[in-house]
């Protein structure tokens, strides 16, 4: 594969982020259920990470599994911090969003700390239990995290 492929590969996730990013843009104030989209959105960039560690080769790694990750994956992020930027009140926004930025600057941690176990299966098989994970954890998730926020007021969804 080499550096090109591996650049090939990272631009098709780039290319799939920017279309998600333009359509949530665009899209945003249009969509009626807000909560069932960004649940989709998260299953499906599990789905798509699965796909990909099956996948045979590098043409439909790069124009089909990774263009969709990305497209879902920001889809969900953009789509989650704007629920959260909407929705929780203007005195609590800036301790939830911290408590959510903490989350994600975490991650790294967990790769230090899986880095021996995941050296001792096969990387296909890590993606494939990590996608199946990901899209586990996203759909119990955000029904905790609303169930909080809508203890602090109405949440239309």
């Amino acid at each position: 594969m080499g550096s090109t492929g591996y650049g090939l590969l990272s631009a098709a996730h780039g290319a799939g982020s920017m279309l998600g990013t333009l359509i949530i843009a665009t899209a945003a104030q249009r969509i009626l259920r807000p909560g069932v989209l960004m649940l989709t959105a998260a299953v499906c960039m599990g789905l798509a990470l699965m796909m990909f560690s099956r996948s045979p080769g590098m043409g439909f790694s790069r124009s089909r599994c990774l263009a969709l990750t990305g497209f879902c994956s920001t889809f969900y992020l953009t789509h989650v911090t704007t629920i959260i930027q909407q929705k929780v009140p203007d005195h609590l926004r800036g301790r939830v969003l911290s408590l959510y930025s903490l989350c994600w600057n975490l991650l790294p941690l967990g790769g230090l700390l899986g880095r021996r176990p995941a050296a001792a299966v096969d990387a296909r098989f890590a993606v494939l239990v990590g996608g199946a994970l990901l899209a586990s954890r996203r759909q119990r998730a955000p029904a905790a995290d609303l169930s909080r926020l809508r203890s602090l007021g109405s949440i239309p969804f």
